[in-house]
C-alpha cells in the first residue's frame, strides 16, 4: 500500500491497475511498465 500511495501522490496515473467493485478497492498483481506517467499492465 506505501508504494502504491507513493505513486499516487507523485502523479502517476494508476487506474490500469486499480478497481473499485462493491465498494471494495483491489491492485492487479502484475508486472508493469511506465509510458507517459502511466502505469501499465504487461500482458
Amino acid at each position: 500500500t506505501a508504494l502504491i500511495s507513493t505513486f499516487s501522490k507523485r502523479g502517476l496515473d494508476l487506474s490500469n491497475i486499480i478497481s473499485k467493485e462493491d465498494g471494495f478497492t483491489s491492485v492487479k498483481h502484475v508486472p508493469v511498465r511506465l509510458e507517459q506517467n502511466v502505469l501499465i499492465p504487461l500482458q
